[in-house]
């Protein structure tokens, strides 16, 4: 199973300028682990809803609505309030 590892409660918030509206934003990110089912381990950044707090360290696995199909491929939500914390 597919499982995202956090290990620092650490924010990013990525801004700049929208090309099309010329307006601000504001997009905060939390860099976490992700460990896939055949041992590989990739970095990824996972977003933040802006009032959510970010995720405490542990691991987490995708909930369920975070694993759909678009209209060509498999997708995983990189929204962090699409993943469970599991275990201790």
């Amino acid at each position: 199973m597919l499982k995202a590892i956090v290990k620092k409660i650490e924010v990013e918030t990525k801004t700049g300028t929208a090309a099309r509206s010329g307006k601000p934003y504001a997009i905060p990110e939390q860099t976490v682990m992700l460990s896939f089912p055949n041992g590989e381990l990739r970095e990824h950044k996972l977003t933040l809803e802006n009032e959510n707090a970010p995720l405490e360290p542990g691991n987490y696995q995708p909930n369920d609505r975070a694993v759909y199909m678009d209209r060509f491929d498999l997708k995983v939500s990189s929204r962090a309030r699409d993943w469970v914390r599991v275990g201790a």
